[in-house]
C-alpha cells in the first residue's frame, strides 16, 4: 500500500520531521502544499489515516502551522509491473508492426525506460520508426506503457526489458523478442552462356533452417512457368529447394525462382543467354581470375558469381565487344561483403536504430582497424560499401546533436578511413562513389566545431574556417598555423606534397547583411585524378563539348551559413586559385583551361564556366566567382570553334537545299512543257505538288542563309503549314482520282476538277481555323519553325495525321479496285499496270516527304544535341571531328536529297 496525503501550509520548508511507522517522505509543493507518502501494508492505511487526522485538528506539526481546511488522503498500490507482452505472435516478422505492453500498479510519479539487451534505447535515433505512449490509469489502478515500432528490423531480436522506478523502489520485467525475416534462397547459376540444345540445370537452395513449410515458383520471362506445355522439367529437392532442367535450351531467357514462407517471398533471377548456331558472336573466354572461375559469356553481358568463402554477397564482370572481339573488364565486388565488415555495419545499424550497445567513435575506430588490416589486399570495388557506410553515419552525425569532443574524434576518424580508401585507386570504381566521398569531407569540415582546423593526411588537407557575416573577408588556404596543427614533432605535416593554394574573398555587405556565423571548408586531393576516366567531356554553358584530360590535382570550397550549406549569388565571392600543373611545359598543340567539376547528379561533369585562367607557368592562376570543386583541364586535341562547326552544318544542310530545288525545278518545267499533249486532273496534281515542295524549301534556304526579322515569324509559319498540308493533300488527291477513274461516278459534274480544288480547300481550311483561333493569344512567334507547343504546331501535326490516315485508306481502297480490273478487265490493262505504278510512287513520295519532314524538325529543334553527339563521338572512338563532320555531312546529303529525288523519279516516270 502506498498512502498519500496533501496538507495546506503556510511554510515553503519542513525539517526535522520524521515517522516511526509506518515508512514516509514528504514533497512541498511550491503553492503551499505538502504532499507525505507513507509505504505500508494494506491493514495499515486506517493507522495512517487518524495520525494525520489528529495533526490537521492539532493546527501544527513540529512547530509548522497546518491549514486545518484542507485535507485529501489517498490510497494507491504498491509498485508492480503486472504484465509485459508483446502485440504479435513470437517470432514477429520482419517489416511488420509491434508494440511492447508494461502494465504497472503503482502511483503517478513513476518513470518507465526500455532497455535492449541491457542498453538504453534512444527513439530519437531510430528513422522515426519507434515511439512510446503512455495510458493512464483505467478502472483496475493499472498504467499502460507502450513500446511501439511502426516496422520491425532483423536486428530488433533480443531482450527487452521495462524497467519502473518511483520513490527510490524499482521494478523491472523482461520479455524475449524473436524476429524472422522472409527467405534468402541461392540460385545457381545467376548468368550462364551456353549454346543452342545445351542441357542446363538450375537450383534454387535454401540457405536456412527448412524446418518449415516453403513454396517454389518458377518464372519465365516474367509469366509463371507451365511445365506441361514448356520445356522445362522443375523438381521438388525435399527440404532443401527445388530444381528446374532444361535438356534442349532454345532461347535466352530470365528465369526467376520466388521462395514463399510464413514470413513473406522473396525472388532471385537467373540470366541465360544462348549463343544460335546461324550466328556469330563474340565471346570472352574461360578464365581463373582473382580465385574464381569465370565461364565463357557472350559479349556485352553480365557475368555474376556468388562472393568467395568468407563474402556475403555477388561479384560481377562485363564481358565488352571491341571491334568484333571481346574481353573481360575488372570483376566488380561491391556487392561482397566480408563478415568483419558486416559485423561492423550492423553495430552501427543497431545505434542507428536507437539501441546505444555501441558510441560512434568506436564503430569508427573498429572500422579503421578493419581497412587497415585488409586495405591493401582488398578486391577491386570492394571499398564502395565502406563508402556507403560513411555516408550512412555522416547522415547520423547530421541528425544528432553530438558533444564537441565526439565530433572532434569522429571527424579525424573518418578522414583516416577516407585517405586509405583513397590510398589505393582499386577500392573505388564508380565515380558515384567518389561523389559521396567528396561531399561527406566538406560536411565533415564545415561540421567540426571550432574558429580554425585544419586536417591533414597522406592524401588529403582538409581546412575549415569560421567568420562573423558583414563586412568583406580575405581568408587564404591552408593555414599552417591551425591551433591544431603541430609543425614540431615528426610527422607533424604529413602533406608535404601540398603545392597549390586558395585565396577566398567573400563580400557580405550585399549578399549576406545579417551577422551570421560562415563556415568555409576546403579540401585538397593528392590523387583523387587517379580514380578518374583519363580522358572527359567538359563544357562551357551552352558550346560544344570538347575531349580534355584532368591535369592537376582537385580542390573543392563548400559555404555553410549558419547551419544551413548555402550558395552565394554571383558576385559573392572572389576565388583565386594557385594550381600547379602535373607537369611545368605544355606545347602549343593544347590548350590549358581552369575547370569547375559539378558532382550534385552524383556523377562528375566538368564545365568551363565560372573560371578564367589569369596566367601560367609553375603555378596556374585562375580566378572564379562560384564556390565549386575546381582543377587544370588539358584539351587533348585543338577544338573547333562553335562558328566553324554551326556553319559547316549550315554549308551541308544549305548546299542540300539548292539542289533539292534545282531538281523539283527542272521537274516542273518538264511537267509545264507536256501539258500540252498530257492534260488532266494528274498532271495537274503533278504541278500542284512539285510547286508546294518547292516553296517549302526556298523558305527554308532563306532562313539558313540569314535571320529574318521576328515580325516575319507569323508570315513565314502560316506559308510552311499551308505547303505542308497542301503537298499532303495532293497526294491524297491522286490517289482519290485514280480511284474516280475506275468507278461510275457519272452523276457528279466536273468531278476531277473538285478533286484538284479540294487539295487547296484542306489547307485554307485549317490555316484560317489556326489563325482564327491564335488572335487572342497575339502573333508574337518565337521562331518561324513549327515549334511543338504552338497552336500551329498542333493544327498542322493533327489535321497532317487525319489527311495521312485518309491517304493509307483510299490507298488500300485503290490497289483493291486495280487488282479487280487487272484480273477481269482486260481492255484497259495498260491504263491499269500506269496507274498501278502512279499509286505506288505516290506511297514513295509520301514516305520520303515525311521522312524529309522529320529530319527538318530535328535539325532546328536539336541543331545543339546533334552537334554535341559529333563532339562525343570523336571521344568514344577516338577519330578526328573533321572525319566524324564528313560522315555526318554524307548522311545529310542523302536525307536532304531524298524527298526531291523520289519526287523526280515519281513524277517523270
Amino acid at each position: 500500500m502506498m498512502g498519500k496525503v496533501n496538507f495546506g501550509t503556510d511554510a515553503y520548508v519542513l525539517s526535522n520531521f520524521s515517522t516511526n511507522k509506518p515508512e514516509g517522505s514528504f514533497l512541498l509543493r511550491h503553492e503551499g502544499l505538502v504532499e507525505f507518502h507513507f509505504f505500508g501494508k494494506k491493514d495499515e492505511r486506517e493507522q495512517v489515516r487518524t495520525l494525520m487526522e489528529k495533526a490537521v485538528k492539532s493546527g501544527r506539526i513540529k512547530g509548522y502551522r497546518v491549514e486545518p481546511n484542507y485535507f485529501h488522503f489517498e490510497v494507491e498500490p504498491s509498485l508492480r509491473i503486472q504484465h509485459l507482452k508483446a502485440s504479435e505472435k513470437l517470432p514477429v516478422i520482419v517489416g511488420s508492426q509491434l508494440t511492447l505492453e508494461c502494465i504497472i500498479t503503482g502511483s503517478s510519479r513513476m518513470e518507465v525506460k526500455w532497455y535492449k539487451d541491457g542498453f538504453p534505447i534512444n527513439k530519437r535515433t531510430s528513422h522515426q520508426r519507434m515511439w512510446t505512449a503512455f495510458v493512464p490509469k483505467n478502472s483496475q489502478d493499472q498504467f499502460t506503457y507502450l513500446l511501439g515500432f511502426d516496422r520491425t528490423d532483423i536486428l530488433d531480436a533480443g531482450v527487452f526489458t521495462c524497467e519502473v522506478v518511483e520513490w527510490g523502489n524499482v521494478d523491472k520485467k523482461q520479455i524475449q523478442i524473436y524476429t524472422r525475416a522472409p527467405p534468402q534462397p541461392k540460385l545457381t547459376p545467376l548468368t550462364a552462356t551456353v549454346k543452342e540444345d545445351d542441357r542446363i540445370e538450375l537450383y534454387c537452395l535454401l540457405q536456412e533452417d527448412a524446418s518449415e513449410k516453403f513454396g517454389y515458383t518458377w518464372l519465365k520471362n516474367g509469366e509463371i512457368l507451365n511445365p506441361s506445355k514448356e520445356p522445362e522439367i522443375i523438381e521438388d529437392l525435399f527440404r532443401t529447394g527445388s530444381r528446374m532442367v532444361i535438356t534442349s535450351i532454345k532461347s535466352s531467357a530470365t528465369y526467376t525462382c520466388i521462395v514463399t514462407s510464413s514470413a513473406g517471398r522473396t525472388s532471385r533471377n537467373s540470366i541465360i543467354t544462348v549463343l544460335k548456331f546461324n550466328q556469330n558472336i563474340a565471346v570472352c573466354p574461360m578464365q581463373h581470375f582473382k580465385g574464381l572461375i569465370w565461364n565463357l559469356t557472350a559479349a556485352n553481358s553480365l557475368h555474376k558469381l556468388y562472393c568467395p568463402k568468407g563474402f556475403k554477397g555477388t561479384v560481377s564482370r562485363y564481358c565488352n565487344a571491341r571491334q568484333n572481339l571481346a574481353e573481360w573488364e575488372d570483376p566488380d565486388f561491391s556487392g561482397c561483403l566480408a563478415k568483419d565488415f558486416i559485423e561492423i555495419r550492423n553495430r552501427f545499424r543497431t545505434l542507428e536504430i536507437g539501441y546505444i550497445q555501441n558510441n560512434l567513435s568506436f564503430i569508427l575506430a573498429e572500422l579503421n582497424q578493419y581497412l587497415q588490416r585488409r586495405a591493401e589486399r582488398m578486391y577491386p570495388g570492394e571499398g564502395e560499401p565502406v563508402v556507403d557506410l560513411l555516408k550512412d553515419i555522416d547522415t547520423f552525425l547530421h541528425k544528432q546533436f553530438v558533444h564537441k569532443g565526439h565530433i572532434d574524434d569522429d571527424t579525424e576518424l573518418i578522414l583516416d578511413i577516407v585517405s586509405r580508401l583513397l590510398t589505393y585507386p582499386h577500392l573505388i570504381q564508380k565515380q558515384s562513389r567518389l561523389s559521396k566521398i567528396h561531399q561527406l569531407v566538406l560536411n565533415r569540415g564545415l561540421m567540426t566545431p571550432g574558429d580554425v582546423q585544419l586536417f591533414h593526411r597522406d592524401t588529403l588537407v582538409l581546412e575549415k574556417k569560421q567568420v562573423v557575416g558583414g563586412g568583406v573577408h580575405i581568408l587564404s588556404f591552408p593555414n599552417l598555423a591551425a591551433p591544431n596543427v603541430d609543425l614540431t614533432r615528426e610527422g607533424g605535416w604529413r602533406s608535404k606534397w601540398l603545392k597549390d593554394k586558395l585565396n577566398l574573398t567573400v563580400d557580405f555587405v550585399q549578399f549576406l547583411p545579417v551577422r551570421e556565423n560562415v563556415t568555409i571548408a576546403t579540401v585538397f586531393y593528392r590523387n583523387l585524378s587517379l580514380f578518374l576516366p583519363p580522358r572527359i567531356l567538359a563544357k562551357r554553358e551552352s558550346e560544344d563539348l570538347g575531349v580534355h584530360q584532368l591535369y592537376s590535382r582537385v580542390v573543392g570550397i563548400a559555404m555553410m551559413v549558419g547551419r544551413n550549406i548555402t550558395k552565394l549569388k554571383d558576385g559573392a565571392v572572389k576565388i583565386r586559385l594557385s594550381l600547379q600543373p602535373n607537369e611545368e611545359t605544355v606545347d602549343s598543340a593544347h590548350i590549358l583551361t581552369c575547370g569547375r567539376i559539378d558532382y550534385s547528379q552524383e556523377t562528375f561533369q566538368y564545365f568551363l564556366d565560372g573560371c578564367h585562367r589569369v596566367s601560367i607557368g609553375k603555378q596556374v592562376v585562375c580566378l572564379c566567382d562560384q564556390i565549386g570543386t575546381f582543377t587544370l583541364l588539358l584539351s587533348s586535341a585543338p577544338t573547333m570553334a562553335k562558328e566553324d562547326i554551326q556553319q559547316g552544318f549550315k554549308t551541308v544542310t544549305g548546299t542540300g537545299c539548292v539542289i533539292c530545288i534545282s531538281f523539283l525545278c527542272l521537274t516542273l518545267l518538264v511537267l509545264v512543257l507536256s501539258w500540252r499533249n498530257i492534260s488532266g486532273a494528274i498532271t495537274a496534281l503533278k504541278i500542284q505538288f512539285t510547286s508546294t515542295v518547292i516553296g517549302f524549301y526556298i523558305i527554308f534556304l532563306r532562313n539558313l542563309c540569314g535571320s529574318l526579322s521576328q515580325e516575319y515569324y507569323p508570315h513565314l509559319v502560316s506559308l510552311l503549314a499551308f505547303l505542308l498540308l497542301g503537298a499532303f493533300c495532293t497526294l491524297l488527291c491522286v490517289v482519290l482520282t485514280v480511284y474516280v477513274e475506275f468507278v461510275n461516278l457519272q452523276t457528279i459534274h466536273h468531278l476531277e476538277l473538285k478533286i484538284v480544288a479540294m487539295g487547296w480547300a484542306v489547307p485554307v481550311i485549317v490555316l484560317g481555323a489556326t489563325l482564327a483561333a491564335q488572335v487572342p493569344d497575339g502573333f508574337e512567334f518565337e521562331s518561324w519553325w513549327l515549334i511543338k507547343g504552338t497552336k500551329f504546331f498542333y493544327a498542322f501535326l493533327s489535321s497532317g495525321s487525319i489527311v495521312i490516315a485518309l491517304y493509307i485508306m483510299m490507298y488500300v481502297t485503290v490497289k483493291t479496285e486495280l487488282r479487280e480490273h487487272e484480273k477481269f478487265d482486260s481492255t484497259i490493262l495498260k491504263k491499269v499496270l500506269n496507274r498501278k505504278r502512279l499509286v505506288n510512287c505516290s506511297l514513295c513520295v509520301l514516305v520520303a516527304l515525311i521522312a524529309g519532314l522529320v529530319i527538318f524538325i530535328v535539325f532546328i529543334a536539336y541543331a545543339e544535341n546533334i552537334r554535341n553527339i559529333t563532339m562525343s563521338l570523336t571521344t568514344r572512338f577516338h577519330c578526328p571531328l573533321e572525319e566524324i563532320i564528313h560522315a555526318l555531312s554524307l548522311i545529310a546529303y542523302t536525307i536532304w536529297l531524298s524527298p526531291s529525288l523520289v519526287t523526280i523519279i515519281y513524277f517523270l516516270w
